[in-house]
């Protein structure tokens, strides 16, 4: 995958509530095999996000 970085303003609640999904998905075996990280619990929003995007506007 090619990565590109980007940076991106967040609201602090929104920053909060990630942080507070990090043990949780650290549970979850279907993450097990990943670093849980805030980072990552953002990047899995945005791609989880984007697919409901796609599926409501998508052509």
């Amino acid at each position: 995958m090619n990565e590109k970085l980007i940076t991106v303003r967040l609201p602090a609640e929104l920053l909060d509530r990630a942080d507070e999904l990090v043990p949780v998905l650290q549970e979850i075996e279907d993450f097990s095999v990943m670093r849980m990280t805030r980072s990552t619990v953002i990047r899995l929003a945005l791609v989880r996000g984007l697919a409901v995007l796609e599926e409501d506007y998508g052509d």
